[in-house]
């Protein structure tokens, strides 16, 4: 029998193995866990490294999606809340009638005194004067 297969016994083998397996996974667990947002360097997750629905709103800071960050035409109608656009949000000029629906404007909609005779339709003034 030779020095080597004198010294190694195999309860000392199996310890051995047993005590590698227990710290290789204790690592991997530990440096997955130990990835924080402050290691990350700019770019290094891309979009692809990313599952799907993974990000999801409660994930994302306030004010972190900006409208630099926004592709033309990701924001829709079907996306916004009833009561999100606001007059305070609209930029002025930003509502054409080509962009109202037809019928969207009504009489309770309309500030008195705010449509002059210019506006109105021949037949339209024609009627008001003929009401007089």
């Amino acid at each position: 029998m030779s020095r080597f297969e004198r010294a190694v016994s195999p309860a000392s083998l199996v310890i051995s193995i047993l005590a590698l397996v227990v710290a290789t996974s204790m690592t991997s667990a530990s440096a997955a866990s130990s990835i924080t947002e402050q290691r990350l360097t700019a770019g290094s997750v891309s979009a692809a490294a990313i599952k799907n629905n993974a990000v999801t709103t409660k994930k994302i800071r306030n004010g972190a999606v900006t409208t630099k960050k926004l592709k033309n035409a990701a924001v829709t109608a079907a996306k916004l809340k009833n009561g999100a656009v606001t007059t305070k949000k609209l930029k002025n000029s930003a509502v054409t009638a080509a962009k109202l629906k037809n019928g969207a404007v009504t009489n309770a909609k309309i500030k008195n005194g705010t449509i002059a005779l210019s506006k109105l339709a021949p037949s339209a003034v024609a009627a008001l004067q003929g009401a007089q």
